[in-house]
């Protein structure tokens, strides 16, 4: 599906607005601070319930608003709907064509998205959380079964992390019951390393290729999976450090501690890589999710590529839209369009943004 419209009420910095956009590729520029990547950040949340730049719903209402709300129109050749997200600082609702949905597994599903952005870049060197929650937010759409089985050890994980605050590690029973909460935890634990390990494996597939394509440099880049705890031994680890948890009031071992490496040829480019290196990297992992979506779901998402252009020079701007076929809806944010292709402008809906606008 495509996005035709949306519209933003106290969004960011958006008291109200609306937008209207291209089947293909829509070119949003304007001066900084006119509310760009908040445009794309918007649809975003329209697609998956949050957003790629904060964990904080709050931190989304327009000062001194009390609420906030999102509306778009999708289509495709067969059908119409209308998605809208309405966030206050005390409760998420959404509802598609005027219908509640109560579910988050409900919801997300109609239409696929893969966004880029400078907080991507900044997690090839980051916190392993950062690069958890980047992974975490392509593969809960892409299956949604594995949003499911996260969903449930999150929740087990809270319950366990709480747990251990309370008890006593000399007493028997509040051992026991920590070992029935852990049989828990390490059934969905279990089943979120495989998925991860078998998308990990599915996305490197996609990536051998793509790294040299964009960069025009004879090198592979692809993700290493650091599990932190091997699966099969999952269960016997927690017991061994049943002990050490309680005292550190926390669950040390898991797959919530799992880690995901950018590698190009055999060196971390966290630690080694230049920033050029970096963006093109988390391009390269992008433009694979874009093709793993294709291939397995046989539909093109909406690509959402914030800033992308800056230090790639006109060969990578058009290697990179190869990659994304003129059948996808794409969104690119620009401050000018003075050292874009000629080529790239003409083919695309211009969409220009104003301060005086917001």
């Amino acid at each position: 599906m495509k996005i035709s419209e949306i519209q933003l009420v106290n969004y960011r910095k958006y008291i109200k607005k609306e937008v209207s956009f291209g089947d293909n590729i829509n070119l949003i520029y304007g001066d900084n601070a006119t509310g760009k990547s908040s445009l794309l950040e918007a649809i975003h949340l329209l697609i998956m319930l949050r957003t790629n730049k904060t964990n904080k719903d709050s931190e989304l209402i327009a000062f001194g608003k009390e609420e906030t709300m999102v509306k778009g129109c999708f289509y495709n050749e067969k059908t119409q709907k209308t998605a809208t997200v309405l966030i206050s600082k005390y409760f998420k609702k959404m509802n598609i064509n005027g219908e509640l949905v109560k579910k988050a597994s409900d919801y997300i599903g109609f239409v696929d998205v893969v966004s880029f952005g400078t907080e991507d870049v900044n997690a090839v060197s980051g916190a392993p959380s950062e690069r958890r929650r980047m992974l975490d937010m392509f593969c809960c759409q892409f299956d949604l079964e594995y949003m499911n089985v996260l969903k449930k050890y999150k929740m087990l994980l809270k319950e366990r992390n709480l747990f251990l605050k309370s008890a006593d590690p000399n007493n028997k029973k509040d051992s026991i019951l920590l070992d029935v909460i852990d049989d828990k935890i390490v059934e969905q634990g279990k089943v979120l390393v495989k998925k991860r390990q078998n998308l990990c494996s599915r996305i490197n597939a996609e990536m051998e290729n793509i790294y040299s394509f964009l960069s025009n440099e004879d090198a592979k880049c692809f993700l290493e999976y650091k599990k932190n705890v091997d699966e099969n031994e999952y269960l016997d680890v927690l017991k061994r450090n049943k002990k050490q948890d309680m005292s550190a009031l926390t669950t040390t071992v898991g797959p919530h501690r799992d880690d995901f490496l950018f590698l190009l040829d055999n060196y971390e480019l966290g630690k080694f890589g230049s920033q050029g290196q970096k963006k093109t990297a988390i391009l390269c992992f992008k433009m694979a999710c874009v093709r793993l979506i294709k291939k397995e779901k046989n539909r093109n998402p909406i690509v959402l590529l914030d800033d992308v252009f800056g230090e790639l020079d006109a060969k990578r701007q058009n290697n990179l839209l190869k990659i994304i076929d003129k059948e996808t809806q794409t969104f690119i944010t620009t401050p000018s369009l003075i050292e874009l292709d000629e080529t790239l402008i003409q083919s695309s809906n211009l969409i220009l943004l104003k301060k005086e606008e917001l």
